[in-house]
């Protein structure tokens, strides 16, 4: 009887350590199937992450060779050009007073400098143009602007005149401008700075500022 009860206490206890063993194993199971799928989904995300990079570098190259090739394309019919080749001359030589660089129109005015100025238009592209052949191609040497007056050194600018009206008084560059002139390029936040010689336009080039109506 008492060797029963021991037998029974024996496969008892056998079994209760073989369901602990049996726990256990299966949590390091869990654990390592855990960690194994947490490796794979970091491996996966590096992998995605390099693939991402290679196809950004990819779509980059490819942008950069469609960039120069339509700069390639533009530069031949551009050389294929009279006044593109007077235009380069211009630029190596500072040659402004002949040819399609001599402004035949226009006058000289004195600036007039703003002590304070109205509410902002926004901000504007200002670029420059004088009377010649390359500014202002069959309309070179008038002496008128769109808006009949004679275009003026520190006065006249054109504009879009959508966005300001013919005689609207703007300050920019710390100076009062007059919309007297437009042109076919000038749309929208575009500004386009009347200067008597080819040379002075050229100085100017291209520049972003804020514009404000006069008071």
């Amino acid at each position: 009887m008492v060797i029963a009860k021991m037998d029974y206490w024996d496969n008892y206890y056998e079994n209760e350590r073989m369901e602990e063993i049996r726990t256990v194993n299966n949590l390091t199971a869990m654990a390592e199937r855990t960690a194994d799928r947490i490796a794979y989904e970091e491996l996966k995300a590096q992998k995605e992450e390099e693939k991402k990079k290679a196809d950004e570098a990819v779509r980059i190259a490819e942008e950069q060779k469609r960039k120069q090739a339509q700069e390639a394309m533009v530069n031949d019919i551009l050389r294929q050009s009279p006044r593109y080749n007077q235009y380069i001359l211009s630029l190596n030589t500072g040659d402004t007073g002949s040819g399609d660089t001599a402004s035949r129109g226009g006058k000289k005015g004195e600036p007039v400098y703003a002590s304070s100025h109205g509410k902002s238009l926004g901000k504007f592209v200002i670029t420059a143009y004088c009377t010649c052949k390359i500014c202002c191609g069959i309309y070179s040497g008038h002496n008128r602007t769109a808006s009949g007056t004679v275009p003026t050194t520190n006065r006249t600018i054109a504009v879009d005149t959508n966005v300001i009206p013919f005689g609207t008084k703007v300050v920019f560059n710390g100076q009062v401008y007059v919309a007297e002139d437009k042109g076919g390029a000038i749309n929208g936040n575009r500004i386009d700075l009347f200067f008597y010689t080819h040379k002075e336009a050229l100085n100017w080039g291209k520049k972003t500022m804020e514009v404000y109506l006069a008071d």
